[in-house]
């Protein structure tokens, strides 16, 4: 019990003072105890009660939010990841582990033919799935929300913590590969991809991208491969996933002017400035 104002009476704690407490009080066994509503939490003097990210900003290392349900979430800046421990935002992207997916054209054997179209690198090892491209790094489900069916997802973050993994990477690297091409190159080889020159920005069909890179007549035609690389950590790239399309490629030449290969689309051997132009 505690003595009143008046020094002359006893009381049980609680009803002196409301027992020091910031907010909720319970007389016990041992003297006055602090309780506090749902959506905050105790203080390390035991009698005050705060939101959970005025206590130590959450434990977050840069940005707390609070829930209505008392519980501190971490979150980072737009440009770095949030960590495994969903508390710190790691600076940089130094330690992820990498699943590089790019396409490159069918060959006799099962070697990588020539390359022809980088896709975004996939960067495992953070509470969300990253990716990074040459206009920088991104949040993958950000970009491409349907990039992985809800199920996956849910999986995903249930096992995240296994993420720096060489089996793991293994286990979803040729995967989200597959769904990158698909998510990136969502009209096939007539997909538009606006590519910065000397000249200025212009729309060009992957197609077309795809036979200035190989630099080579391609009749018949050969079907684009997904490949995954798993990295040096982990092992030799993979092929992964057959593109839909057959690239046929034609040599056009006019002399003094123009001296290119263009994507023939129709497949049919048969090249000129227009399909150059049409695209």
């Amino acid at each position: 019990m505690a003595l009143k104002s008046d020094e002359k009476t006893c009381a049980m704690q609680c009803s002196v003072n409301n027992g020091g407490c910031s907010h909720n009080c319970v007389n016990g066994k041992n003297g006055a105890q602090c309780l506090c509503p749902e959506s905050m939490v105790l203080a390390p003097n035991k009698t005050t009660c705060v939101k959970p990210c005025g206590l130590n900003n959450g434990d977050c290392s840069h940005i707390c939010q609070n829930t209505e349900d008392g519980k501190a979430v971490c979150s980072c800046p737009p440009e770095l990841p949030l960590g495994l421990d969903e508390k710190t935002c790691p600076q940089g992207f130094a330690d992820a582990y990498r699943c590089g997916c790019s396409i490159h054209v069918e060959t006799p054997h099962t070697r990588k033919g020539s390359l022809l179209f980088n896709l975004p690198t996939l960067l495992y090892g953070y509470h969300d799935l990253w990716a990074e491209d040459v206009n920088g790094t991104f949040q993958v489900l950000d970009q491409y929300p349907n990039f992985r069916p809800k199920m996956m997802q849910k999986r995903f973050k249930k096992d995240i913590e296994q993420e720096r993994n060489c089996l793991k990477i293994y286990r979803r690297c040729p995967q989200d590969c597959e769904n990158m091409a698909k998510a990136v190159i969502d009209d096939g080889l007539s997909t538009v991809f606006t590519v910065k020159g000397t000249s200025g920005s212009k729309t060009i069909p992957l197609g077309q991208i795809m036979c200035e890179r190989l630099l080579a007549p391609l009749h018949p035609g050969r079907r684009p491969i997904v490949f995954f690389d798993p990295g040096p950590k982990c092992g030799r790239p993979i092929s992964t996933h057959f593109l839909q399309d057959v690239l046929c490629c034609g040599h056009l030449r006019i002399p003094n002017l123009l001296e290119t290969y263009v994507w023939n689309k129709k497949c049919d051997g048969q090249v000129s400035i227009k399909d150059l132009i049409a695209g």
